[in-house]
């Protein structure tokens, strides 16, 4: 239990880099406490993200919570495999399988604990979006990807010429370099589509369907 705790603690922390931010980059707040709205530089430039007033500290709670849960269910998935392909090396099949089949089970709970998680963000994220403009924020690589893909379908059968992707400028990413634009931009390509960055804001991607502009 007091690992959960902790490892929300630091997922929210996480969270609310993304949706309470303060001055010019973003400051995690570390308790529930009120703050006034405040526009981050990417909204003052194109207005790309919901007025952190109007979130629901409870629904990312949520989201914190599933994330966390997620990562125990893979940390118990990761040990289970190891320790069935050392059981694997003894010669012990029986107790091999037996591991392997329980760290299975917890993969599963990962998964379906994660999918939760990021359809919970981008319900929050694009409650408030045009059809044409979708937010990956809080989103994996992965999930980014499917999200993004679903979009383009979306924006096919409407008719669109044009989506725009909000993927952040990769601020909170590891080395400050962010993953989840160049694998974004990477899938849309391999797809057809022509990718190019918004001049007006560095964190959204214009993806034009069809590959012409």
């Amino acid at each position: 239990m007091f690992d959960l705790i902790a490892t929300v603690s630091q997922v929210a922390h996480t969270v609310y880099q993304f949706f309470f931010p303060d001055n010019e980059d973003h400051r995690p707040l570390q308790s529930h406490e009120s703050q006034p709205p405040v526009r981050r530089r990417d909204e003052r430039q194109h207005r790309q993200t919901i007025d952190s007033s109007q979130r629901d500290p409870t629904l990312l709670e949520a989201y914190a919570t599933l994330r966390a849960r997620a990562k125990q269910e893979g940390d118990l998935m990761a040990q289970y495999f190891q320790q069935s392909k050392e059981a694997y090396e003894r010669r012990d099949r029986a107790r091999a399988k037996l591991l392997s089949e329980e760290g299975k089970r917890h993969a599963t709970k990962m998964e379906k604990l994660n999918a939760q998680a990021s359809a919970t963000i981008f319900k929050e994220n694009n409650q408030d979006k045009a059809a044409c403009e979708v937010d990956l924020h809080g989103l994996y690589v992965k999930e980014a990807i499917a999200y993004s893909q679903q979009a383009i379908a979306d924006a096919g059968r409407r008719g669109d010429s044009e989506i725009r992707l909000i993927v952040g400028q990769g601020n909170h990413s590891e080395g400050g370099v962010s993953r989840l634009k160049p694998a974004i931009q990477e899938s849309m390509q391999e797809r057809g589509h022509r990718v190019e960055v918004d001049p007006r804001n560095p964190g959204v991607l214009l993806v034009r369907l069809g590959g012409r502009w």
